[in-house]
């Protein structure tokens, strides 16, 4: 199991560097603008709520979690 957050680890600063660098990988910009993430911007106030990106990456997590247990 250490081995499984080792490479997720590994695989978030890989895509930090690349999106600092402006290396964009398309379906990770796309994430935080998905239809069902609610944002308000008044004007001193902005609120953000990514329901969908945060049950889409629950949904992706969980499956590589169960994918990793079973070897």
């Amino acid at each position: 199991m250490s081995k499984v957050f080792l490479i997720i680890g590994f695989i978030f600063i890989v895509i930090g560097f690349s999106n600092h660098f402006g290396f964009n990988i398309p379906i990770i910009s796309k994430l935080g603008n998905l239809p069902g993430d609610i944002r308000i911007l008044r004007n001193n106030f902005s609120l953000y709520i990514p329901i969908t990106t945060c049950i889409l990456l629950s949904i992706f997590f969980n499956l590589i979690f169960k994918l990793f247990s079973k070897i």
